[in-house]
């Protein structure tokens, strides 16, 4: 039996384009609809106002009944599902060797503030990933605003 304090967990972290801020972490033992439900209503509790574009993949947790009816009645969120099968895409999905490297191989954090700031501090170094991705999906950043593309 492992111990409570090594179970695994999940970690959802989601960051502000441009910043790169880290905003609604979620740690939590297993992932399920119930657990993407609080998650998204944590979102909508720490941004009070304004629409939230949410990029997600298609994970089965993200993607149910449970969560789609749950998003049609909170219309400040606008999801965009990442294709099926195409992690490229994902630009977070091209960072997690990297993360894990330079932040969790040999380093040991006392809190898991200690690990969240690493976490974040590893980000903003890297956050050029989120402005090139936001161009594929024809949206731009510029003084802290999203903007569409002209086509």
């Amino acid at each position: 039996m492992v111990p409570e304090a090594n179970k695994p967990k999940t970690f959802t972290v989601r960051f502000r384009v441009g910043t790169g801020e880290e905003t609604s972490t979620f740690c939590i033992d297993w992932q399920d609809s119930d657990a993407t439900l609080q998650w998204l209503e944590m979102m909508l509790a720490e941004h009070p106002r304004g629409q939230i574009l949410l990029w997600i993949d298609g994970a089965s947790h993200h993607t149910s009944d449970e969560v789609s009816e749950w998003l049609a009645a909170h219309r400040r969120l606008t999801v965009i599902h990442f294709p099926a099968y195409t992690p490229e895409e994902n630009p977070k999905e091209a960072t997690w060797k990297c993360m894990k490297e330079e932040v969790a191989h040999h380093h040991w954090y006392d809190t898991m503030a200690d690990l969240k700031q690493a976490v974040n501090d590893y980000y903003q170094t890297t956050k050029q990933h989120t402005v090139n991705f936001l161009q594929k999906f024809g949206y731009g950043w510029s003084n802290g605003r999203l903007y569409a593309l002209s086509e």
